[in-house]
């Protein structure tokens, strides 16, 4: 029987004694998430004005909505409307550029943050062990828990995690507007989207199992 520190045994590590140093980062994370998402919706939501503007800037005019911010900021003619759209839809390409690259960056840093607390705290609980456990064990066990293990934990677990929560909340915030504004068929596409993903998955699922199971032999 091996007595190799078990993915439990790094879990609670993980869970006890790293991740409550890291609660104001991942406050901060996650914020920085939710800047991301709504800098996604608003560089999203103006590309169809932008459009409407660039192939019919006359009509714009006589909307009742739009003609108080025309009055606002001045705009008379069909060339300054279209250069203020366009400007605008940079600046929102650009702040949500930012978000995503300022959230990315936290996030992979954090992440590996975390790897260097919880290898330390992996190395410093197998020295802590017993003299009988020490020869009873093999030394590369623990070089590859440490070395190899411990990266596909922050890799494959915690990065991707930080990846997976900024695409569902992005998604929700994107769904959740598209829903207001037409219900049916944002259901019905995301309904189609959802059929599509599960067959990849069905697909590509043994071929992920047979492929994660020569990784551990090789391990």
């Amino acid at each position: 029987m091996t007595n190799k520190l078990s993915y439990k045994e790094i879990q609670k590590i993980f869970w006890e004694k790293v991740l409550k140093n890291y609660k104001l980062r991942f406050a901060i994370c996650f914020a920085l998430i939710i800047c991301s998402s709504f800098a996604e919706l608003l560089t999203i939501s103006s590309i169809i004005p932008l459009l409407s503007i660039l192939s019919s800037p006359e009509t714009m005019f006589s909307d009742t909505k739009i003609a108080p911010i025309l009055d606002l900021f001045s705009i008379t003619s069909s060339q300054e409307l279209i250069m203020a759209f366009s400007l605008f839809f940079c600046f929102a390409a650009l702040l949500g550029a930012f978000f995503r690259t300022v959230c990315l960056i936290y996030s992979s840093r954090m992440a590996f943050s975390i790897a260097h607390q919880l290898s330390l705290k992996t190395y410093e609980n197998a020295l802590k062990r017993s003299y009988a456990k020490h020869i009873s064990t093999n030394s590369a066990d623990v070089v590859t828990t440490i070395s190899y293990q411990l990266e596909r934990v922050v890799y494959n677990l915690i990065f991707q995690a930080f990846l997976l929560v900024s695409a569902l909340v992005v998604s929700l915030i994107i769904l959740a507007a598209l829903v207001y504004m037409n219900p049916v068929l944002t259901l019905s596409i995301a309904i189609v989207c959802s059929l599509f993903y599960l067959v990849i998955t069905l697909i590509i699922k043994k071929i992920l199992l047979k492929e994660s199971e020569q990784i551990v032999e090789a391990s």
